[in-house]
């Protein structure tokens, strides 16, 4: 599901998306080994919808919580934002 709604590319699952990110950040990049956590592919999703999660994710970038944090950067450095 979290995959679809990336598909869909609709800003209106911004929130659900952003309400995952504490799901676990994993640290495989690339790795083989287990699927990865629900909160990296919500990042991944997040991504996928673009310049309209941005706000969002700038925001998610200073959470206090470490999950939300290092997935909110890793969907900014898909979108090639540092």
């Amino acid at each position: 599901v979290v995959d679809a709604l990336g598909d869909l590319r609709d800003e209106r699952s911004i929130p659900a998306l952003l309400s995952i990110l504490p799901r676990g950040s994993g640290d495989q990049f690339g790795t083989p080994g287990p699927p990865k956590p629900l909160g990296r592919k919500a990042a991944e999703s997040l991504a996928k919808i673009g310049a309209r999660a941005l706000p969002a994710l700038k925001s998610a970038r200073r959470s206090h919580d470490k999950d939300v944090r290092a997935n909110a950067r890793y969907a900014c450095s898909l979108l090639g934002i540092k």
